[in-house]
């Protein structure tokens, strides 16, 4: 049987991978469209946009690169209002109790603020997470995966970075850290093999399999 190793430290992407966030950023986006003029995402367009990157969606959108960082801090303050509706993924706490149970230290990195993360996860899931580095910019990530490995005291090749989108998977790749892309987010399947994550997860279960090295 194939096995793989066993990560001493898991990072993970926060919107899309743990919290199921998509769908409260998308209302979020339809009313900033309205306030600020750009074009309004409609329902049936959805599926279609997981294939776009950050560059396409803004251009498809109408958002001029230079608004993002005020449209990011804006859509961060919406969800604050509603982040303790936002639902963590079927699984997902499970896997934590497991995880850490199995000595794992956890991590995450993210574009969201720390206070909306905390509400989301609650205190008790929380409590799992041996480092948080939060409010990276869109492509920012890099220097914070590198800051957890310092907290950490560990190399790159003693830690995976799990995430949905393509930018997480090049953060990881540019600081020598193993990437496992989730299906279950913003990116599908298919656009992240040309990119050689070290796996692909169809489920929290296979997710699991592969941070504990079974």
């Amino acid at each position: 049987m194939l096995r793989f190793m066993k990560y001493p430290l898991a990072i993970f992407d926060f919107d899309g991978t743990l919290a199921n966030s998509l769908p409260c950023s998308v209302e979020i986006l339809k009313r900033l469209s309205d306030q600020h003029g750009f074009r309004r995402i409609e329902d049936h367009e959805l599926e279609s946009l997981r294939t776009a990157d950050i560059k396409q969606f803004l251009k498809y959108l109408g958002i001029p690169f230079w608004k993002l960082p005020q449209l990011v801090l804006q859509v961060r303050s919406a969800m604050s209002e509603v982040a303790h509706e936002i639902p963590l993924f079927p699984g997902i706490v499970e896997f934590l109790d497991e995880t850490t149970s199995a000595g794992t230290e956890l991590a995450i990195v993210s574009s969201n603020s720390w206070e909306n993360v905390k509400t989301i996860l609650g205190p008790e899931n929380v409590s799992k997470f041996r480092y948080t580095e939060c409010e990276a910019s869109l492509f920012g990530k890099r220097p914070k995966l590198r800051k957890v490995l310092r907290q950490a005291g560990v190399t790159a090749d003693q830690a995976i970075y799990i995430g949905d989108e393509i930018r997480d998977l090049q953060a990881a790749h540019a600081e020598g850290i193993a990437f496992g892309a989730v299906t279950w987010g913003h990116t599908p399947r298919d656009l992240f093999r040309p990119h050689y994550p070290r796996d692909v997860f169809e489920s929290v279960e296979s997710m699991t399999n592969h941070v504990l090295g079974r």
